[in-house]
């Protein structure tokens, strides 16, 4: 064998062992994604039938702080969160007593399901993490923890990548009904979905303050603000652009209002920069 077939050999060999480890490494983000999804519904399912009952090893109550550090996640590469607010981990009001807890998907987890969306006309389901940092938004949508929890009144802010979660923005238009369960109903016994309607599609720049601001703000209506990078087939990782859809509660399927002796969420954050519309190295 001369010199240069052996130096074609090695390269065909390093190519071939490059493209199995591409490959492999190809494999594992999808497969990764759908387990995690699997132990997000499981932990969902669980927050009615356990009530959040301590003693669970994945469970989160009222007065512990849950995921300090919280490094995990997609190395960084976020569409945004929740516009600014906050990577927040939540500690509860001190009410041990309080219905108002969350299982943890997997025992490290930084977040807990705290909704879920179902998409009518799509078909499709979305189970909502509490949280909006690049950690969460990796394995699934995250609820903006300054602003209320769907169904609670108010402006509801929820944010997922464009290429994953939040694809399906894509194909909603207005007039299209979007159902939510909510965590709290779900701990109480309500079985009922929340009716929500499309009534708006739009795209605004995330440095525009103004824009942001009307975005985030209160209403005066109960509303879901669902929020991903646009435009959606870009190849670009960075974009200053936000899709936003926007969507009002119709009449009746009325959860009771929030106790305010109650803590309704899992856990109440220190103050973070959320991931939503200041960062734009979003996929």
């Amino acid at each position: 064998m001369t010199i240069g077939t052996r130096l074609r050999t090695a390269v065909g060999v390093s190519l071939l062992a490059a493209g199995v480890a591409v490959a492999a490494h190809g494999a594992w983000i999808p497969a990764k994604a759908w387990l995690a999804q699997r132990l997000i519904e499981r932990a969902w399912a669980q927050s009615a039938s356990d009530h959040g009952a301590a003693g669970s090893g994945s469970s989160v109550g009222s007065g512990s702080l849950v995921g300090a550090g919280g490094s995990r996640g997609s190395g960084g590469a976020v569409e945004f969160g929740a516009f600014a607010a906050g990577d927040s981990r939540r500690t509860g009001s001190g009410n041990s007593g309080s219905v108002a807890r969350g299982i943890r998907p997997w025992p490290w987890a930084d977040t807990v399901p705290v909704a879920r969306l179902h998409f009518v006309r799509q078909q499709q389901d979305r189970v909502v993490l509490e949280g909006d940092s690049g950690a969460v938004l990796a394995f699934g949508p995250g609820h903006r923890v300054d602003s209320p929890l769907p169904a609670d009144g108010g402006n509801a802010v929820i944010s997922a990548h464009r290429d994953t979660h939040f694809a399906v923005l894509k194909t909603v238009r207005p007039g299209d009904p979007i159902l939510v369960e909510t965590w709290r109903a779900r701990v109480r016994g309500q079985a009922s979905p929340v009716h929500y309607s499309v009534v708006a599609t739009r795209i605004i720049d995330a440095d525009d303050p103004a824009a942001v601001a009307e975005v985030l703000g209160d209403a005066g209506d109960d509303r879901l603000s669902l929020i991903t990078c646009w435009p959606f087939d870009a190849l670009a990782p960075g974009t200053r652009w936000r899709y936003v859809v926007t969507a009002v509660r119709d009449g009746g399927n009325d959860l009771d209002p929030p106790d305010p002796s109650d803590s309704q969420r899992p856990w109440q954050p220190p103050h973070r920069e959320s991931a939503t519309m200041v960062a734009t190295n979003g996929v």
